[in-house]
């Protein structure tokens, strides 16, 4: 199974930023900007660790996990469904990659305008009050390389790969070059994804984890 592959010592400074949540909450993510689809520099001092993602709304995650489902949404809470999106998607997908790069779920800051979302109060970043930054939306991404290598940033033939994500997903919105951060809370042990799927009612969910495809 793949693993998130953040490095502490990659990670930007949020210092100074203004961090915004959806409004309203079933709006769209947004499409990425210009320079989040330039060819970028490779991972280094002045270039952080960056994943080519797919951003995911909460709403999104809660509808593709409820739709696992055998006859109606799961019987968990939407916490429960958060925690079991990473490691479902990447089991899932897994086999389904570009050019043998594992498909994996991180945190990634998305860049927004400056009217888009609602600006939230964080311990590193400006309150409302001062939202004066550059604004970032703090996302789940489905990732399907970083820029480690020129061999992982040529993308060239994506396309499919692109298009099959967004159809199983059921997702609009494009990929492009976002930062990756820190995952926020522990990640589910095997033992805390078997329970859950278990709980969940989903005959497809419990098959996943006793063949440990989680």
């Amino acid at each position: 199974m793949s693993t998130s592959s953040t490095n502490p010592s990659t990670q930007p400074s949020t210092e100074g930023r203004v961090f915004v949540e959806l409004f309203p909450p079933w709006a769209p993510a947004p499409q990425p900007t210009a320079d989040a689809l330039r060819t970028l520099p490779l991972i280094g001092p002045n270039s952080p660790l960056k994943g080519f993602a797919i951003p995911i709304t909460d709403i999104e995650v809660e509808m593709f996990m409820d739709n696992l489902g055998d006859e109606d949404e799961l019987e968990l809470d939407n916490s429960e469904l958060h925690q079991l999106f990473p490691p479902v998607v990447e089991a899932m997908f897994f086999g389904l990659d570009f050019e043998g790069a594992d498909i994996l779920v991180e945190e990634i800051l998305v860049p927004v305008p400056g009217d888009w979302g609602v600006p939230i109060s964080t311990e590193e970043g400006p309150t409302e009050e001062d939202a004066t930054g550059p604004r970032f939306w703090r996302a789940t991404g489905v990732v399907l390389a970083h820029n480690r290598d020129e061999y992982d940033v040529d993308l060239s033939g994506a396309r499919k790969l692109v298009k099959a994500l967004q159809r199983q997903l059921g997702v609009k919105a494009s990929p492009g070059w976002y930062e990756v951060v820190e995952k926020e809370g522990p990640e589910l042990t095997e033992k805390q994804i078997r329970k859950l799927c278990k709980k969940s009612g989903s005959s497809e969910l419990r098959e996943m984890a006793t063949l440990n495809w989680l």
